[in-house]
């Protein structure tokens, strides 16, 4: 196809951002083969924590502390009441990450991330805070708020059509731009890591679900 029919249907600004048209499809095929795995964590998270919720209250979500939650749903009715399940799946995957933040014991019944080692996603990752004078290692709570913030980065940047390939060149060392910072520590995912990455959470919730999603 010509250069000049490329930047009609893309933008010369879109396809200056790739090294190549080649690029630009290459991440587009990653975003599709990504797309159902997303999809499927963010329902997961939604509806663990609705059954952790549910647990003391089967309409938790007006009773919330978040303010910016309260209006939300303020905004949401203004036309009429909705239902507990409507309201829930109005709610962004920034707003259930919020949520589940807001408890520890939610957050610990929803994630079994032990096992999570996130060198194998980006080698020059480290797995403990390095805000205090000894090494901690990240206990399983801190790596579900690690995964959670590098999920919602992983979703925005997909289901913006962004390029999830692009890296940044530091002292003459390639590091990933889907990053996150917890207690110090820089943690991110490799383009050539991130389905592994959404693979390892899929797991983490049932080893089966992996197959489910690819229709096998």
């Amino acid at each position: 196809m010509k250069k000049s029919k490329l930047i009609l249907f893309f933008s010369q600004e879109r396809l200056e951002s790739y090294e190549n048209a080649d690029e630009h499809f290459n991440n587009l095929r990653l975003i599709g083969r990504i797309t159902p795995k997303l999809a499927s964590i963010e329902l997961i998270l939604r509806n663990l924590l609705d059954f952790e919720k549910r647990q003391i209250s089967t309409d938790w979500l007006r009773y919330s502390t978040d303010a910016k939650i309260l209006n939300k749903i303020k905004k949401l009715e203004l036309n009429g009441k909705l239902t507990h399940t409507q309201l829930l799946s109005k709610m962004s995957l920034g707003e259930i990450i919020a949520m589940i933040n807001e408890n520890v014991y939610v957050r610990s019944k929803i994630f079994n991330l032990q096992h999570f080692d996130f060198k194998t996603y980006e080698l020059s990752n480290r797995n403990y805070c390095t805000d205090t004078p000894r090494k901690t290692k990240f206990s399983n709570d801190n790596k579900a708020e690690i995964v959670m913030y590098l999920l919602l980065s992983i979703r925005n940047r997909c289901f913006h059509w962004e390029n999830l390939l692009k890296t940044r060149l530091n002292k003459n060392k390639i590091y990933p731009r889907i990053t996150t910072k917890f207690r110090g520590t820089m943690v991110g995912i490799a383009p050539q890591n991130i389905e592994l990455f959404l693979d390892d959470v899929i797991k983490s919730f049932d080893n089966k679900l992996l197959e489910l999603i690819a229709g096998k």
